[in-house]
């Protein structure tokens, strides 16, 4: 099954995929390496520290928009599960469609001394 979402409010939404489950970079998902000043309250001295993060990934639904194919487990996201309840976003799932059937093989035609059989 699949998820479909569509944005019933009138403004843009942006979600933010704070999930296990969305931790791939499918899904926007990144591990950074961020900079900040560290000031040490000891001996006055400011330098920089390196810390590894995590930054979650996010959807953009437009106004009146739809976003579909999504996993299922979509509706587990806490700000998916807001916005449900509030009444902007709707939440579809969708049955997959059988696959269809594979056609057959077409049958080469009887070649006759390097020349097609004629029809007829």
């Amino acid at each position: 099954m699949s998820t479909t979402l569509i944005n019933r409010s009138r403004r843009r939404l942006v979600l933010q995929l704070a999930h296990p489950q969305f931790e791939r970079k499918r899904f926007g998902w990144q591990r950074r390496v961020i900079r900040t000043r560290d000031h040490n309250p000891r001996t006055g001295a400011v330098g920089i520290r390196e810390t590894n993060k995590s930054l979650i990934g996010s959807l953009s639904l437009p106004a009146g928009s739809r976003l579909e194919g999504l996993p299922d487990i979509i509706a587990a996201v806490p700000d998916v599960k807001r916005a449900v309840a509030r009444g902007d976003l709707e939440l579809v799932r969708v049955a997959d469609k059988a696959p269809m059937p594979i056609a057959a093989p077409k049958v080469a035609e009887p070649v006759k001394n390097g020349r097609k059989a004629k029809e007829g």
